[in-house]
């Protein structure tokens, strides 16, 4: 996600900013929160998306198990229909 940098840059300045050891390793601790709060974020995200993506692959499965079992249907319907016209003429 876009604050990933933004919160390493902000440690960075931290860390090479001239601030009281305490207070330093507060302000440390609350970016490194954020970091990892992003990441959990992220992670969370992206075990969504596998999942949706998932249910769209087996929704296209079945999509493509109907259109195969119709188009045989199909195929021989137009078969019967061809042969009983055949057999008129």
């Amino acid at each position: 996600m876009v604050q990933i940098p933004k919160h390493i840059k902000t440690a960075l300045k931290l860390l090479a900013g001239d601030y009281p050891q305490n207070v330093l390793k507060q302000l440390l601790l609350q970016v490194l929160q954020n970091l990892e709060d992003t990441g959990n974020e992220c992670v969370q995200l992206a075990n969504t998306t596998g999942h949706e993506f998932s249910q769209v692959m087996l929704l296209l499965g079945e999509v493509i198990e109907v259109t195969t079992t119709t188009q045989s249907l199909h195929e021989e319907q137009i078969l019967l229909l061809s042969s009983y016209h055949l057999r008129l003429f």
